[in-house]
């Protein structure tokens, strides 16, 4: 049949008429009407018998499964959009003479951030180093996480920079209906943090640092899956006939990187009196102070699967750093490092000395990027092994087998090269070799004094960096100069 002057097609948002049954559909979104995420966006299509008026409305709040309400021309209809999350296939609820379906949207398409070699910058500023710090000591009693006068657990951060303090509290609109139940389940978060928490940080920060991966609102999307085959997790493989097939990932992997995503959601930075350098045009940056409280990362949407059991599992998220970030990536405060994909690898159990050095190395062999200066890091190594919290895997009855350990990581961190080199100093191995023969670990702790290289790859890096902004001054001093007049 000819289609009328002025009929939409009949995927638009105005629906289509065939043989009295008109088909209608909007963009929706799924929305958690608790914290105002956005569970799954997707299309809602409704067909009805000579239905007529405009499309269903552009939202739907609610539960991802449930009662939900949707309003076409000005028309409530209330109806049951069981199993509406995203991944499956499609959903309906039959209210004659209205049908109403929901399919969902695809996974977001993730780039691979460590495509090109394996390395992206990120940043390394005092707000992150005050969290990796946090979230190593998420286990101990002493000078760890305390109770805050809101009741609400925190971390103090204090360097030279400033104090940060590292919080996990529930969103300001939840806050009012705060009881000890809920203080509760917070430091019972609080004890899950680990290593892989760090792994999902980085990885996040390295997917947001290319531009080429934000939208217009400044927010990427990364998926769980894409976090572990940066962690180089292995997912499920399987065979069919003569061809083998990806299946996924492990649904335990799964649940572990969306724990660790529920975790960010609930944190806090608290920062007071940080120093900064405050940009003035023609000028020397002034040196100055700046407070600020911000999430330490800001997630507006997530996608989730059904799972077998009926429940749901977010599988990928929108995000962007808080505003922490915003001071750190320009000059004259940018501040970054140089995350190599190996750090995430490390196994977090078996690796643990490994990872957490790496994370340690990677925040102080940072090069000045204007000079391209690698000056070589000197460090105790019972002060590393304190402030990294693996002083509760230091063996007292056996102190040989720390001593090995420590050498073995280092070593093992100089191969991957996240460092260039690593030795005793002539001090130190003169001390160490008059050791007792009897009880001397604490003796080697205090006395273990290392120089550390920057690694080639990071000399290389920043080499480059600082060849390029060399360029541009010329250039730039070039213009000014053919703009003078004569």
């Amino acid at each position: 049949m000819p289609k009328k002057k002025g009929q939409p097609p009949a995927d638009s948002a105005d629906g289509a008429q065939d043989a009295g049954a008109r088909t209608k559909s909007a963009t929706v979104h799924i929305v958690d009407a608790r914290t105002g995420t956005v569970l799954a966006t997707g299309r809602l299509e409704a067909t009805a018998s000579g239905f007529k008026g405009a499309a269903a409305s552009t939202s739907l709040s609610g539960s991802a499964a449930g009662t939900s309400t949707a309003s076409a021309s000005g028309l409530t209809l209330s109806h049951a959009l069981a199993g509406s999350s995203a991944g499956t296939s499609t959903a309906t609820a039959d209210l004659s003479p209205t049908t109403y379906r929901f399919i969902p949207t695809p996974l977001p398409v993730v780039p691979d951030a460590f495509s090109s070699s394996r390395q992206v910058d990120i940043p390394s500023a005092f707000p992150l180093q005050g969290w990796v710090n946090a979230h190593h000591n998420a286990h101990t009693g002493d000078g760890g996480w305390q109770e805050g006068s809101d009741g609400f657990p925190h971390f103090v951060f204090e360097q030279r920079q400033g104090r940060a303090l590292i919080s996990f509290r529930p969103s300001p609109s939840q806050q009012a209906r705060v009881d000890d139940t809920i203080r509760q389940s917070l430091w019972d978060q609080v004890k899950q943090l680990g290593d892989t928490d760090g792994d999902v940080v980085f990885a996040a920060l390295a997917q947001w640092m290319h531009p080429a991966h934000r939208d217009a609102e400044g927010l990427t999307w990364i998926t769980s899956s894409a976090i572990l085959d940066y962690r180089g997790i292995k997912p499920v493989m399987k065979r069919e006939g003569r061809k083998r097939y990806r299946a996924g990932h492990r649904t335990e992997d799964l649940q572990k990187i969306a724990a660790c995503w529920e975790r960010l959601r609930l944190t806090y930075l608290d920062l007071q009196q940080v120093h900064i350098l405050e940009p003035r045009p023609g000028k020397k940056p002034k040196q100055t102070k700046y407070t600020l409280e911000t999430e330490f990362f800001r997630i507006p949407e997530q996608f989730t699967q059904e799972q077998l059991d009926g429940g749901k599992l977010a599988v990928a998220w929108r995000y962007r750093p808080g505003r922490w970030v915003d001071r750190y990536l320009d000059k004259p405060n940018r501040q970054m490092a140089l995350l190599l994909q190996r750090t995430l690898q490390y196994d977090p159990y078996r690796d643990r000395w490994e990872k957490r050095l790496a994370r340690y190395f990677l925040f102080h062999l940072r090069i000045n990027e204007g000079d391209g200066k690698a000056e070589p890091l000197h460090r105790y190594a019972g002060k590393l092994i304190k402030e990294l919290n693996l002083i509760e895997f230091v063996d007292r009855r056996n102190p040989m087998r720390t001593v090995e350990r420590f050498e073995k990581a280092m070593n093992h961190l100089q191969d991957d090269g996240q460092i260039g080199s690593w030795k005793y100093t002539n001090e130190a191995q003169a001390k160490l070799d008059d050791l007792p023969a009897r009880n001397w670990l604490d003796a080697w702790l205090a006395a273990a004094a290392i120089t550390i290289t920057v690694p080639k790859a990071v000399q290389e890096h920043y080499a480059a960096l600082a060849e390029r902004a060399q360029l541009t001054q010329q250039r730039a001093q070039k213009f000014l100069e053919g703009r003078r007049p004569d």
